[in-house]
């Protein structure tokens, strides 16, 4: 019985002895394992900024390890609720530069912890403008609803805040507002005339500067003042005959796009001026060689085309069935140029 107990007593305190052991071995929790770049790989719901990053290159930024950043990640459902709003089907169908400067936006060069977001605060992005902290969770951009972050996710180079709504710079937060629904949306936003875009603002710099209305606030006036018809290069336009926004200073944009926009609705609508032979389209031009610069319809099947000055030569044609309806007015993708001299 004795040898016995000291056999129990061994055994309890050789069990007491491994129980230490175990205890004192026992690792501490892992911190991180993943990149804020493998975080929106492997999270389901952001998959649609997954996409527009890898497209933009950003990839290579977010899997990083020399700097700790930030990422606003919108949701899947934030993403497509921007593309309902400005009523177009994908993000591709929007300049590529615009694109960049959105993306960037949601990048902060510093790690910036939950706690960290208080009332007040400015961040600064890659872009170059500021997200202000509204309260605690809430984010001001220069989106028309603030941004709530859902969910914040640590990562080995920094931390993923993920959000409600797509984080838009103020600048071009301003453009969308203004635009929105206009003839001046497609032509300030859309892929196929980021060529045209880039000049407009150049020639409205010049306009501003001159004391002249800007191109800008003719295409977003009201339908119940002024309709527009704009007949708009597509970029492969500009790219072929080597046009580029430097090509002209603002003043020359400033008379050149002028004679593409005309005063009312043309096409073959209910209450459009039909685009017929013969037909004439005053423009916008002002011309000192011409009383009164206008478009001439030289040709209207099987397609539409348009001569700029009345010499006799097509100087372009309409693409009708691509026709982008506005609020207050039409935008037709248009290949060829037009001139008022």
């Amino acid at each position: 019985m004795k040898l016995n107990k000291k056999m129990k007593l061994s055994t309890i305190f050789t069990l007491i002895l491994s129980l230490a052991f175990i205890t004192g071995c026992k690792k501490d929790p892992e911190g991180p394992t993943k990149t804020i770049w493998q975080i929106v790989e492997g999270d389901a719901a952001l998959s649609s900024l997954e996409a527009e990053l890898l497209g933009a290159g950003l990839d290579a930024t977010l899997s990083g390890v020399d700097t700790k950043m930030t990422l606003f990640a919108p949701s899947n459902t934030a993403m497509q609720n921007l593309l309902s709003t400005l009523g177009i089907p994908d993000y591709s169908t929007i300049a590529p530069d615009v694109v960049q400067a959105v993306l960037a936006y949601h990048i902060a060069n510093q790690e910036i912890l939950a706690a960290a977001i208080t009332e007040g605060t400015s961040i600064t992005t890659l872009q170059g403008e500021n997200i202000s902290v509204i309260t605690g969770n809430e984010l001001k951009t220069g989106a028309t609803s603030n941004a709530v972050i859902e969910r914040s996710i640590p990562g080995t180079n920094g931390t993923v805040h993920v959000v409600s709504v797509v984080l838009i710079p103020p600048t071009i937060g301003a453009l969308i507002v203004q635009t929105l629904g206009t003839v001046a949306q497609p032509i300030l936003l859309a892929s196929d005339f980021s060529i045209l875009g880039s000049a407009i603002l150049k020639a409205d710099a010049y306009a501003a500067a001159n004391g002249k209305p800007t191109l800008v606030s003719i295409l977003i006036t009201p339908a119940a003042t002024q309709t527009y018809t704009v007949f708009a290069p597509v970029n492969q336009v500009f790219n072929t005959v080597q046009i580029t926004v430097d090509t002209y200073d603002g003043a020359t944009w400033y008379g050149l796009l002028a004679h593409h926009i005309a005063p009312g609705i043309y096409g073959s609508g209910n209450g459009q001026t039909p685009l017929t032979v013969e037909t004439t389209i005053n423009t916008l031009a002002t011309n000192p060689q011409a009383a009164l610069p206008v478009l001439f319809v030289v040709q209207d099947t099987p397609t539409v085309e348009l001569d700029s000055n009345n010499d006799g030569t097509t100087n372009g044609t309409v693409y009708t069935s691509n026709a982008i309806p506005a609020n207050n007015g039409i935008v037709y993708p248009f290949a060829g140029v037009l001139s008022p001299m």
